[in-house]
C-alpha cells in the first residue's frame, strides 16, 4: 500500500515524547503523545510500503500523569503472520497526524542511530518465532514453580528459553497440549516450570524469552527472583508433569471404586509410586550409597510378595 505524499512539516522533538514498550514476534507496543500533534495513526513501512498499521486509540493513565496532552495516545501495532517479501533493509515506525500532514519517526532505541530499528525490526520479520506471543505470569504453587502461556500459529509445542542474569539461556518446551480461544485461529500453550528442576545453583532474576539470545523477552507483570540448587538436567520438558497427572487420576479412580476392589487400587498405587521412585533416581543420575542401594535391592526381591 503506498502511503500518499506528505507534506513536510518540522515537529519539535521536546514537544512530542513516546516510548516502544515493547517488541515482540507478534507485535510492537508502545505510545505517543505530543503537545502539539494529535496523532491517529501508527504504521509499520519498508520502501513506502505499509506492513502494517493502527490506530494510536488505548488509553494509558501513566503516560497521561507523567506528561499530560492526551490520555488516549497507546497502541498495539501487530506484525505479519507470514515472513513479509522486503525489498528494502529500511523499516520504519512512523505516527501519522489525523490530517497525515505530520509524520514523526519512532525508534526502538531512542538514544541510538535509526538504522538500530530497522536492523531490529528486519531481524524479528524474517525470523522463525514471527508470530509468536505469551506472557509470563509469575511464581505459582506457593512459589515453587514458574509458569506461563504462549501462542503460536502452528500445532507444535514451541521451545522458549529461561534467561538468568549472567548464565546461558535454558530451553524449557511448552506442554504438548493446547486450547483454542473464540474467534482466534492461534494456537495456546501453557509452560509450567518446577524451580528445582533449573539444572544450576542460582540466586536472583528470571525471566522467559521467545529467543535464545534473550532479545524478544516474554511480557511479564513483576520482576521474579528465585534461588535453586544443581540438579542433572539440560532441557526442562514439561511433559512430564504427565506423570503427576497419571498417579493423581489412579487416586480418583481408588476413591471412586468400590470397597471391595479399593485394595487392589492401592496395590496398583503402590508400585506405580514404587517405579516412579526408581525411574526419578535413574533420571537425575544419583550416586547411592551401598546402603541405599542394598534396600532397593531388597524391596525389588519383595515386591512380588507384598
Amino acid at each position: 500500500m503506498k502511503i500518499p505524499f506528505l507534506k513536510k512539516k518540522i515537529i519539535t522533538p521536546k514537544n512530542t515524547k513516546y516510548n516502544i514498550d515493547y517488541v515482540l514476534p507478534s507485535k510492537i507496543i508502545g505510545w505517543i503523545t505530543s503537545k502539539d500533534i494529535d496523532f491517529e495513526e501508527i504504521r509499520l513501512i519498508s520502501d513506502s510500503i505499509t506492513i502494517s498499521k493502527s490506530k494510536i486509540d488505548i488509553e494509558r493513565v501513566d503516560v497521561f500523569k507523567k506528561f499530560g496532552f492526551n490520555l488516549n495516545v497507546g497502541f498495539i501495532l501487530n506484525l505479519p503472520t507470514d515472513k513479509p517479501s522486503l525489498n528494502s533493509k529500511k523499516i520504519e515506525i512512523s505516527a501519522y497526524s489525523k490530517d497525515k500532514k505530520y509524520k514523526f519517526n519512532l525508534k526502538i532505541y531512542q538514544k541510538q542511530n535509526i538504522k538500530k530499528t530497522s536492523s531490529r525490526l528486519l531481524n524479528i520479520l524474517s525470523s522463525d518465532i514471527l508470530g509468536l506471543d505469551g506472557h509470563f505470569d509469575g511464581k505459582a504453587n506457593g512459589g515453587g514453580s514458574l509458569k506461563g502461556w504462549v501462542s503460536s500459529f502452528s500445532k507444535n509445542a514451541p521451545t522458549i528459553w529461561l534467561n538468568l542474569t549472567n548464565k546461558d539461556s535454558i530451553p524449557v518446551r511448552c506442554s504438548e497440549n493446547y486450547f483454542k480461544k473464540e474467534k482466534s485461529n492461534k494456537y495456546f500453550y501453557d509452560y509450567y516450570t518446577e524451580i528445582e528442576d533449573i539444572p544450576i545453583n542460582y540466586s536472583g532474576e528470571v525471566w522467559f524469552s521467545f529467543d535464545k539470545e534473550g532479545i524478544y523477552k516474554i511480557p511479564q507483570d513483576n520482576l521474579v527472583d528465585i534461588e535453586t540448587i544443581d540438579i542433572d538436567s539440560n532441557v526442562i520438558n514439561l511433559g512430564s508433569k504427565k506423570k503427576q497427572t497419571d498417579q493423581t487420576n489412579l487416586y480418583k479412580k481408588r476413591d471412586h471404586s468400590s470397597p471391595e476392589i479399593k485394595e487392589y487400587w492401592d496395590y496398583i498405587i503402590s508400585n506405580e509410586e514404587f517405579l516412579n521412585n526408581i525411574e526419578q533416581i535413574i533420571d537425575n543420575k544419583k550416586r547411592l550409597s551401598i546402603g541405599k542401594k542394598f534396600k532397593i535391592f531388597k524391596s525389588l526381591l519383595l515386591k512380588p510378595f507384598m
